[in-house]
């Protein structure tokens, strides 16, 4: 199920307005049932993307995101799933970026051992931004395994592919994300997690443009209440492109709270 919203005003209202009408699902509808809220203030100090945000400076920004569904056991240790996905965009000063984005998922998870997991998702999403260039819908699909090596523990690794077709060929791109990821609890209800991800695009327009984002991460996440945790997270970032003299690095500060059910 893809959402659009037509022309976009509040992306945060229009973000709710979708938590309310997707996410308020019977309890009977599914074997067990899912539910992720997250809202977060960001500022990058070095905005970065297509060709067309080259030279744009930092901002802060804020994310309402939601997301919602079920799974069900269809075999020992297997289980199938789908989730829908909200997430309202606001920022203070580019004020083009914002969007409202609206998508869903569904894949396999199998637990191979008390240590070994996996999991194979596709989906897809509408995304509508305010300059209407950038509105796209795009395709993708992940893959992760995660190892539980302790039982304070654990190390995670992705990769994943996204097509996005927007209304401008400048913000058209095909999209490979890996990354590296681990958690360690340091107390019974703080954790800490480092991460490290590679994304290269590849943009229709202009031709051949490509960037490379190198991205190091860690934060730190509480539980302040059951079920919701405040987090705070740094991100070095290092970007590239195959325009010269386009390399620059961002840094990322993010403060959040989130409901995880």
């Amino acid at each position: 199920m893809i959402v659009g919203f037509g022309r976009l005003s509040n992306p945060i209202v229009s973000c709710l307005v979708f938590v309310v009408t997707f996410f308020i699902v019977p309890a009977n509808a599914m074997s067990a049932l899912l539910l992720d809220i997250d809202f977060r203030g960001v500022y990058e100090d070095n905005i970065t993307a297509s060709a067309a945000d080259i030279g744009r400076k930092g901002d802060f920004y804020t994310i309402l995101s939601a997301s919602g569904g079920g799974y069900t056991e269809v075999g020992q240790g297997t289980y199938l799933f789908i989730r829908g996905d909200a997430a309202g965009y606001l920022y203070r000063k580019n004020s083009d970026l914002n969007a409202v984005i609206i998508g869903a998922r569904a894949g396999i998870h199998r637990k191979f051992s008390d240590v070994v997991s996996a999991e194979v998702a596709l989906g897809g999403a509408r995304k509508e931004y305010k300059e209407t260039g950038r509105s796209s819908s795009a395709l993708g699909g992940s893959f992760e395994v995660r190892q539980q090596l302790t039982s304070r523990f654990w190390i995670k690794e992705g990769y994943a592919y996204e097509n996005n077709n927007a209304s401008s060929d400048i913000f058209s791109y095909q999209g490979h994300l890996l990354g590296l990821w681990t958690g360690y609890l340091v107390a019974p209800k703080t954790m800490i997690n480092l991460g490290y991800s590679y994304l290269y695009r590849k943009y229709e327009e202009p031709a051949d443009f490509r960037n490379r984002f190198h991205t190091i991460s860690a934060a730190i996440a509480r539980e302040v209440a059951r079920k919701v945790y405040a987090y705070a997270g740094y991100s070095r970032q290092y970007n590239g492109s195959n325009i010269p003299d386009t390399a620059n690095t961002n840094n990322i500060y993010t403060l959040g709270i989130s409901y995880s059910y």
